[in-house]
């Protein structure tokens, strides 16, 4: 049993280590964008736990050779983190003060990797009150239930008409994007993305003034987004919020040139437009909107000032 046992501390201590590489190299930079955070946060409380089992035999096997036969079954039975403080006293009475930081250490990374996690994981849940991740991770210790609750079966028709808004978003009905968007929010799912579509259709369809509300809420739970501001900038010129506009479209050249992943999409998109990449698109469109003639600025502000809001009342469609 033995044998074995420190088969699997091998084996434990190769997976923390290649979870130390994981973390630094892949979830640590996925935790800074919203559209990764959830992936990242949940993998990295995965770890935090793999972390605890490594120092849980490490502290097993601290016991086996301060104590022999004995520490060994009493690591073993004392599961979990009732072991470490029971090594870190073998520690101090054999004088193994190098074992001892490391299990003090190992404390530290393991519980404040799971806080981080955590934390990264009530940031997403506040974002979405109808889609909890934290819930949904911890459900995986917990007796599922039999049947879903209310928030569950609300939940999914939100989640159901967003993915039938953006399919009619994509197909350019746009009216009856908006209803489907409406709902989603509705429902309770408060993303960046949902936000920034349903902008887009208030948009095309006139509500320039709700169309801003929404690209400041989308600005909100996506900073980092040029195309936001982009389209934030273009409703307000219908406004005739001439500094809004420039402040906007500035911030969104600045954010379309910055490298990830997001934007490379975005570049691909006004390529396929004509233009050398997003910022270019952008600039070219600040330009343009410069030479605009005053009478026509003058008629696209009446025409916002008559359009005013739209209702609030929501055409429920069947998702």
């Amino acid at each position: 049993m033995i044998k074995l046992f420190q088969s699997f501390l091998i084996l434990t201590q190769w997976l923390s280590a290649i979870g130390l590489v994981v973390l630094i190299l892949l979830l640590l930079p996925l935790s800074v964008p919203r559209r990764t955070r959830l992936f990242a946060s949940q993998a990295m409380y995965i770890v935090s736990y793999l972390w605890g089992v490594a120092l849980w035999m490490i502290a097993t096997a601290i016991l086996l050779n301060a104590w022999g036969v004995v520490g060994f079954v009493i690591g073993v039975l004392l599961v979990g983190f009732g072991s470490v403080p029971l090594a870190c006293v073998a520690c101090v009475i054999t004088g193994d003060w190098l074992n001892l930081g490391a299990l003090v250490l190992g404390v530290l990374l393991v519980f404040g990797l799971r806080a981080i996690a955590l934390r990264l994981l009530k940031s997403v849940a506040a974002q979405s009150p109808g889609m909890n991740p934290l819930n949904r991770l911890l459900s995986v210790f917990k007796k599922k239930p039999t049947s879903p609750t209310e928030a569950d079966k609300r939940w999914l028709q939100g989640y159901q008409a967003f993915k039938a808004g953006k399919k009619s978003f994509a197909e350019k009905r746009d009216q009856e994007a908006l209803e489907y968007f409406d709902i989603a929010i509705e429902c309770g799912i408060q993303d960046a993305e949902v936000y920034g579509l349903r902008g887009s259709c208030l948009q095309t369809l006139e509500w320039n003034l709700d169309a801003i509300d929404d690209f400041s809420r989308a600005i909100a739970l996506e900073p980092e987004d040029c195309n936001n501001y982009y389209q934030r900038a273009m409703s307000k010129t219908a406004t005739g919020d001439a500094n809004g506009f420039l402040a906007d479209i500035q911030e969104a050249i600045r954010l379309s040139k910055v490298v990830s992943a997001l934007n490379h999409t975005y570049n691909l998109g006004a390529k396929d437009m004509g233009w050398k990449s997003t910022a270019a698109m952008y600039e070219g469109q600040a330009a343009l909107s410069a030479d605009w003639p005053d009478f026509i600025i003058d008629k696209n502000i009446e025409r916002t000032k008559l359009r005013g809001r739209r209702g609030t009342t929501t055409n429920a469609r069947n998702v």
